[in-house]
């Protein structure tokens, strides 16, 4: 069996699905199937795109530029070729009434069909150009949209996508035999847009890093030569740049600085737990005080002045205990406003950006930290949090992700959309200790182990691309309206 996954681009900068496509084609040829990438290579300019491993063909098509109305000739050239490579069918038109129909009917004509196109996302000409290609040669395909129909999602460009959805994006998902949601949440999502086609409800993997001790991961902290302050006039001392055994403990954020990310939720909901935690600190130094000037007055019956009073070297400040690091890339300019938002709130000192994070130091990047968040607007799975559990941090996100899971396994905090929600989880979390922290980071990792590994979402991909060619029964997780 051979699948074709086709999707944009590879590129560590469009997000989750590169890095989805890539980790999910490398676990079904280990499998034993064939399997091939086929996407776009942009200039120089840009990073590596993330390719998957032998023995995963990949078909790298250039092009000077990010596509908009046309798709680059070359990519509809490699389609076909590697369509007609597979002996399938080349040159073949399904037979029905239109697209709905071929969709209905794809099933009872593809027995003898060694060959599945798999494509990932929507909206650009390469998704169309290989729906049309589908149509085509008679091909049986599954699209994963792959978070692209998320409400938020189509209301972000809404009037070109409207445009979109009537000109050719229906009719393309509508002649597709089945659709990959990567939750139920997702799943529904489709049914409410009037897709009614099979939907194969299978989670993405993440990979596992190695289990490091808590020694060890106190050794991994994100050090002060890896962390770019936001205002080099304002960097924090470098005794605030310490491993937690010092003290410092970390609020990592790490994927693209994209609007729908939260971000500014983010900032703001750190401003009001700052001050909410200043207000508890001024209080406990007064209370201090107080019990220090009736010490001394009861040990020798003279007055000290309170100036010459300090609080009790217990206390862990919230500026020097806290710090927040934003990690990715920035996408659009959103990190200009993040940094402005941030200025508003005098929170300088507070916030750090690492940048862009290569996908080999993402698992230090995580292991340095406390606590993950992503204060999302929406999500169709969010690899991210997986990965942050995959590494033994807790998390804390939204309702914009499928990720109920985490108050289910008691590893995370799972909260409505807004600054208020995001002010009480992360209240919440900051006041447990390290030890309550680091066991729900635990609970956290088991749940990933037991749940979310590529080699069970290529298993069950295989299940369902077998089904997709009459050659097995239909999976437990494949919906039908």
């Amino acid at each position: 069996m051979k699948i074709l996954f086709s999707i944009a681009d590879l590129q560590p900068e469009s997000g989750g699905p590169s890095r989805s496509v890539s980790a999910l084609a490398a676990a079904v040829a280990t499998l034993g199937n064939e399997a091939e990438v086929l996407a776009l290579r942009y200039g120089s300019g840009s990073n590596a795109p993330m390719v998957p491993p032998s023995p995963v063909q990949t078909t790298l098509v250039p092009t000077s530029g990010r596509q908009r109305f046309r798709c680059p000739p070359g990519f509809a050239a490699a389609l076909q070729d590697s369509i007609g490579a597979s002996g399938e069918g080349r040159g073949q038109r399904a037979e029905g009434g239109g697209r709905k129909a071929e969709a209905g009917n794809q099933r009872s004509e593809i027995r003898g069909q060694t060959t599945v196109l798999h494509d990932n996302g929507l909206w650009l000409p390469t998704n169309h150009a290989t729906a049309r290609a589908a149509r085509r040669n008679n091909i049986p395909l599954i699209i994963s949209p792959r978070g692209m129909l998320t409400p938020w999602a189509m209301r972000f460009h809404g009037f070109k996508k409207r445009l979109a959805w009537w000109l050719y994006q229906y009719g393309d998902l509508q002649s597709a035999q089945v659709l990959h949601a990567t939750s139920v949440q997702e799943a529904q999502e489709f049914r409410a847009l009037g897709l009614t086609q099979p939907i194969a409800v299978i989670p993405n993997g993440v990979g596992l890093p190695r289990a490091e001790s808590r020694e060890q991961r106190a050794e991994s902290r994100i050090q002060k030569s890896e962390v770019s302050p936001l205002i080099p006039d304002l960097r924090p001392p470098a005794s605030d740049l310490r491993p937690r055994s010092s003290g410092l403990r970390t609020v990592l954020f790490l994927s693209r600085l994209h609007p729908k990310k939260g971000l500014l939720d983010l900032v703001r909901a750190w401003a009001a737990v700052k001050g909410k935690a200043e207000s508890r600190e001024q209080r406990a130094e007064s209370r201090s005080q107080k019990s220090e000037v009736s010490a001394q007055r009861s040990e020798n019956g003279s007055q000290m002045s309170a100036s010459d009073l300090r609080p009790p070297t217990s206390v862990l400040s919230f500026q020097s205990g806290w710090r927040v690091v934003i990690a990715g890339g920035d996408e659009n300019g959103h990190r200009e406003e993040i940094e402005a938002e941030i200025r508003k709130q005098k929170l300088e000192n507070s916030f750090q950006f690492m940048g862009e994070v290569a996908d080999e130091q993402k698992w230090a990047v995580h292991g340095s930290a406390d606590l993950f968040v992503l204060p999302t607007q929406s999500e169709n799975f969010g690899i991210v949090i997986a990965e942050a559990l995959a590494c033994g941090v807790p998390v804390i996100t939204t309702r914009g992700t499928p990720w109920e899971d985490l108050v289910t396994h008691r590893c995370g905090w799972w909260v409505e959309l807004g600054v208020s929600p995001l002010v009480a989880a992360l209240n919440e979390a900051m006041q447990l200790s390290d030890a309550e922290r680091q066991a729900m980071g635990l609970r956290g990792r088991k749940l990933v182990e037991e749940n979310y590994t590529w080699s069970a979402a290529a298993q069950k991909m295989v299940a369902v691309y077998q089904w997709m060619l009459n050659a097995g029964p239909k999976p437990e997780w494949v919906m039908e309206s």
